[in-house]
């Protein structure tokens, strides 16, 4: 278990996590806080997730790391039907899992500060109420569920389409059948005394005995 982060799994799963990860940064913008955040593509499998979102939150009380400011990380991370809220302490501006090493021990002590405070509760229940909220406002609207914003590299394939290509047999890739040439017609012959079917080799009838001709 680790103790500096904390994550909760809730049963929703969006084709766009935009407009949740907005509602979050609207609601927690304030005179006394810093707000920002920014998409990340995932791959799994070969295939493409909708982005995930990291969101930092700074507080004029929060101790520094380093040279730069701390913050609350809030993570939109999507899964298999469902969407995972990850909460940590982290550095304004630079995204989780990148921070120095020597960053550690303060990141923990920022991490007991935010804990302490009501910043922690609140996000992580504002966070599973905007996404429960989301998913009903869909649900509602019915119909087929709206396209996620193009945010790939460029080159790269949409969302839902595989990054490999398609498997394919003998070297050779899977399209339509080719028509097989056909051979020679068959010519056949028949004896000119019983009338009955001769092969080509064939000297004598097989049927009365008379010789070719």
């Amino acid at each position: 278990m680790n103790l500096l982060k904390t994550e909760r799994i809730v049963s929703v799963a969006l084709p766009d996590l935009t407009p949740v990860a907005h509602r979050i940064m609207n609601h927690f913008a304030g005179p006394e806080r810093e707000v920002a955040g920014q998409p990340r593509m995932m791959m799994n499998y070969g295939y493409y997730l909708p982005p995930s979102w990291e969101i930092s939150i700074h507080e004029r009380s929060f101790r520094p790391i380093g040279q730069h400011r701390g913050a609350l990380k809030i993570e939109l991370v999507p899964q298999a039907g469902t969407t995972m809220v990850r909460l940590s302490a982290g550095v304004f501006g630079i995204p989780v899992g990148t921070e120095q090493l020597t960053w550690k021990v303060k990141l923990g002590q920022l991490w007991r500060d935010i804990r302490q405070t009501g910043l922690h509760d609140d996000a992580l229940l504002q966070s599973e109420e905007f996404l429960t909220e989301a998913a009903h406002q869909l649900a509602e609207r019915g119909g087929p569920a709206p396209a996620p914003p193009q945010l790939l590299p460029p080159g790269q394939p949409p969302y839902g389409q595989p990054v490999f290509a398609p498997p394919f047999a003998a070297g050779v890739p899977a399209g339509p059948p080719q028509p097989v040439p056909a051979g020679p017609p068959v010519v056949k012959i028949y004896c000119s005394h019983c009338g009955a079917q001769v092969s080509a080799e064939a000297r004598f009838c097989p049927s009365c005995g008379t010789k070719r001709e």
